[in-house]
């Protein structure tokens, strides 16, 4: 498909958040391909010290169910610094959204269902950041 010299992502900022590794190291590597500034962590922890102490990404991608800090205080801790910013959860459970929506009442957050491919993951992080 029309791939240009600069990726369809360039310039965008983004923080990934998934515990297992090979998932992670697929995701950066599918995103920094794009030519998207990716910080990699593996859990919320880490990732709530960085939006708290680094600068706000204009995305973040995170997993539903990980070690540390849950989705729902990253996305808040996000937004409190970076209103406009945007999320997205992956999850691999059946139950996936219905427990999005629970977590994540009142927040927007677009989701998408593991296992997926590079390409759809790509076109959800496109829709997000051109709305």
């Amino acid at each position: 498909t029309g791939q240009v010299a600069q990726g369809a992502l360039a310039g965008l900022r983004v923080l990934l958040v998934e515990d297992e590794v090979e998932v992670r190291r697929l995701l950066e590597q599918v995103l920094l391909h794009e030519d998207a500034e990716v910080e990699a962590v593996a859990d919320g922890d880490l990732a709530l010290e960085r939006l708290e102490n680094g600068d706000a990404p204009d995305l973040m991608i995170s997993d539903l169910r990980m070690p540390g800090a849950s989705v729902q205080v990253l996305v808040e801790a996000l937004h409190a610094r970076r209103p406009d910013a945007r999320v997205l959860v992956l999850s691999g459970f059946a139950k996936g959204m219905e427990e999005v929506e629970s977590l994540l009442a009142g927040v927007e957050a677009a989701f998408l269902q593991k296992p997926f491919r590079p390409s759809e993951l790509l076109e959800q992080v496109q829709t997000l950041v051109t709305e």
